[in-house]
């Protein structure tokens, strides 16, 4: 059996990667998923790229339109903010979507590679 507390991914995945699954599981594009949040598009894009934090607002909103908790969403931001931080790397973490130095998981990658984004 593997002790599960010695998990170290070199790789950071923001909350996103999540938000970008639940969308495709879904078929929504962007643009629906901003209207339902009653976000703009270009904040969502900010979101999913994990260039903006998750606020408690952002965290319920999402928790409404996509099913799961408020405490969910502000986990999975603590998280991926102290990974950056434990990797020393939270300018890259919050760099646009052009950086190549935060690796990418790679079922994400793959998925990027087939498919196009909005």
């Amino acid at each position: 059996m593997t002790d599960s507390s010695t998990f170290a991914p070199d790789w950071i995945s923001p909350p996103g990667d999540t938000i970008e699954d639940l969308l495709e599981e879904r078929g929504w594009t962007k643009a629906k998923f901003a209207e339902r949040t009653g976000f703009t598009p270009k904040h969502i894009n900010e979101l999913v790229k994990g260039r903006v934090p998750i606020s408690a607002d952002a965290a319920e909103r999402l928790s409404r339109v996509l099913g799961s908790t408020s405490d969910f969403w502000l986990v999975r931001d603590a998280q991926y903010q102290a990974a950056c931080e434990r990797q020393r790397t939270s300018r890259v973490c919050r760099a646009p979507a052009s950086s190549s130095a935060t690796p990418t998981p790679p079922a994400r990658a793959a998925a990027a590679a087939r498919s196009p984004s909005d």
